[in-house]
């Protein structure tokens, strides 16, 4: 990403990099907020467990933040 510009990540997306100094933390008194996430899929009576498995873990992910 070297010169591509300033971009807004969560932490956990890209605490490697920064370890690892490939990215910089530009501004780290500045906080975004909280964020709200969504999962849009069409409304069928049948939701694919695969699906449905992603959507839980994703929600209990971000209900303990």
């Amino acid at each position: 990403m070297a010169g591509v510009g300033i971009a807004a990540f969560t932490r956990h997306t890209v605490q490697t990099d920064l370890a690892r100094g490939r990215l910089v933390h530009l501004l780290p008194g500045y906080s975004l907020g909280m964020r709200h996430y969504y999962a849009l899929y069409p409304q069928t009576r049948y939701v694919a467990p695969k699906v449905r498995a992603f959507v839980d873990h994703m929600a209990g992910h971000y209900r303990e933040r």
